[in-house]
């Protein structure tokens, strides 16, 4: 048993000084917590130790920690330490978007617009856009902004699309700006 009393660890008779700022994260990770595997595996990530970092991620991940799915999500789909799944990014992806998380959305809405480990499906990458875009990620809201504009998974609209590039553009997305300046220069009918 270990007890932890102002940054000094008791462990049987001997008393030694705390050496990590992460110890007390440790324990409770060990323990089952999974915000605490989650720092775990970030901080594991931040080192370069990506079998760590996946193992933890993914112990979070499996208790419905939407940050560490979004982040197991990433290093399948990035091929971080693993080889590259976007079947295994995609159900990771989901989890998380379906608990809200902006960034997820976004990149499940990827997966379906490119068919990259799911069936390509441009209504699905317009619908998870929107959720994502909705929440305010400029990279959503000009993707959205482009599915409207060329009409790919919802209806031709070019006054729709100008409001989602607006919005990305005004958040600081140069992508954004210069789809909009396109837009703007097509004829309008």
């Amino acid at each position: 048993m270990v007890l932890i009393l102002s940054g000094f660890a008791i462990s049987g008779h001997a008393a030694v000084r705390n050496p990590s700022p992460l110890y007390e994260f440790s324990r409770k990770a060990y323990a089952g917590d999974a915000q605490s595997q989650y720092v775990i595996a970030v901080d594991q990530q931040s080192r370069g130790n990506l079998n760590d970092a996946r193992t933890w991620f993914t112990r979070a991940a499996e208790q419905g920690h939407a940050r560490a799915q979004f982040c197991l999500a990433e290093i399948y789909a990035t091929a971080q330490g693993v080889k590259q799944n976007y079947s295994e990014a995609a159900k990771w992806y989901r989890r998380a978007a379906d608990q809200g998380d902006a960034d997820a959305q976004f990149a499940l809405g990827s997966l379906y617009e490119f068919g990259m480990g799911v069936e390509r499906s441009f209504t699905e990458a317009a619908a998870w856009f929107r959720k994502s875009a909705e929440k305010g990620n400029p990279v959503a809201q000009n993707s959205l902004g482009m599915m409207y504009a060329k009409g790919l998974g919802v209806s031709k609209d070019a006054t729709e699309a100008r409001k989602w590039l607006q919005l990305s553009a005004a958040r600081g997305n140069e992508d954004a700006r210069n789809n909009l300046e396109a837009l703007n220069r097509e004829p309008q009918h």
